[in-house]
């Protein structure tokens, strides 16, 4: 029987000073942002803190939390090092490409961050287009050329994280790649009766290729990057693009032998095999980034949609990431939930309903809320709403 899911809700109370305090204690995890001064090097300019635990059968309620924005300081004071239940405590902060690739910058910025709260980082590997952000040697994606100008050391940028105290959880696009399709003649989605792979629009509008989650070479290579990730200290995976194909012509792509397994098996056997390989190489957990659209009308997305038809039938009992900003609702959406009128401009409103409408089964299911600490630069301004302190604080106590 279909369990029921449970987002938990949590109390805060303000605290003065420029710290932020954010414990978890629960299995039901929740999200809030940290501003960094002096470090909106990306678009949109946001951070995000988010509180991570393992999978536990039992759940209890989260401690007071508040966030404030950081003043840089001369002699920061490092993180704790995790105690042995790691899985209580563990809080992270997202780390733009932009800065990993640069030692400076990313020192500064971590001596930016509050020692209190934040214990561990993600860092972007892998983008959806398929460019790889630090120096690899997988064979595959040198030969697609993959890998960024400028790729940062991966191995000594855990270690000098690690010396600091954090934890370091990378992200990696899966099947939405159009680079290594390049030369992954086996593991890319074609159009049917040809050769020639598919592509999500006209290439006159840049359409792109993707991977074919169906093919071995396909999984094989992603699956190869985590474990080479892992292998260069990351602690953790947060796995994005998890799905297939989206775009025009839908019916035109050809995944070949299919074996009539179902979509939604083929992507969760996938994040099975990497929260498996997490799990061998002792890491502390794999995530799975989603919108909320998706988990808000999964039955709705069809047969050809991103996920096979039920997105919950991939993501039953396991660790999310679920993007609930205001800003990505937009000037109002119809999914299914009463949202206000104008969501970017009721921050509390719109990620409370935005929880209350993901349909989700298992009970071990666990909800991490991406919220927005940014002014959403292409909202209307009848519709929008200057995003700072006040409305990070309402979209936490939400």
């Amino acid at each position: 029987m279909k369990k029921e899911f449970k987002v938990m809700r949590k109390k805060h109370s303000y605290r003065s000073g420029r710290n932020v305090l954010f414990r978890v204690i629960a299995t039901v995890v929740v999200a809030a942002v940290l501003f960094a001064a002096g470090w909106f090097l990306y678009q949109p300019a946001y951070n995000w803190v988010m509180g991570l635990t393992r999978p536990q059968e039992e759940s209890s309620s989260q401690s007071e939390q508040v966030a404030e924005e950081p003043r840089p300081q001369e002699e920061p004071q490092l993180p704790e090092p995790l105690p042995q239940n790691w899985s209580e405590e563990l809080r992270a902060v997202w780390i733009p490409a932009e800065v990993s690739v640069n030692a400076a910058a990313l020192e500064s910025y971590l001596n930016s961050l509050p020692a209190e709260p934040v214990n561990a980082v993600v860092l972007e590997l892998k983008n959806q287009k398929g460019s790889i952000n630090y120096q690899t040697a997988n064979e595959i994606a040198r030969l697609a050329g993959a890998q960024v100008p400028g790729a940062f050391d991966l191995a000594a940028v855990t270690d000098m994280l690690h010396q600091k105290g954090y934890l370091v959880l990378g992200r990696l696009y899966a099947f939405e790649d159009c680079i290594a399709t390049a030369v992954l003649e086996e593991g890319k989605v074609r159009y049917a009766g040809t050769e020639y792979a598919w592509l999500d629009n006209s290439a006159a509008e840049g359409g792109k290729a993707w991977l074919n989650p169906y093919a071995p070479q396909a999984q094989d290579y992603v699956a190869q990057l985590a474990a080479e990730a892992l292998d260069l200290g990351v602690d953790g995976i947060v796995l994005d693009g998890l799905q297939f194909p989206t775009g025009f012509s839908l019916n035109l792509a050809d995944y070949g032998n299919t074996n009539d397994v179902a979509r939604p098996v083929v992507l969760n056997r996938f994040a099975e095999r990497i929260e498996t390989l997490v799990e061998a190489k002792e890491g502390v957990g794999c995530w799975i980034y989603m919108d909320a659209a998706e988990l808000v009308l999964p039955e709705e997305m069809g047969q050809l949609g991103p996920y096979g038809g039920n997105a919950a039938q991939v993501v039953e009992n396991r660790s999310l990431m679920v993007n609930v900003m205001p800003a990505y609702f937009g000037i109002g959406s119809d999914m299914g939930i009463t949202l206000p009128e104008k969501p970017v401009a009721n921050p509390a409103a719109t990620v409370a309903a935005a929880l209350k409408g993901l349909k989700l089964s298992g009970d071990k299911a666990q909800v991490m809320p991406v919220l927005q600490a940014y002014t959403a630069p292409d909202i209307a301004s009848e519709f929008n709403l200057a995003y700072g302190q006040e409305e990070v604080e309402q979209q936490i106590d939400a």
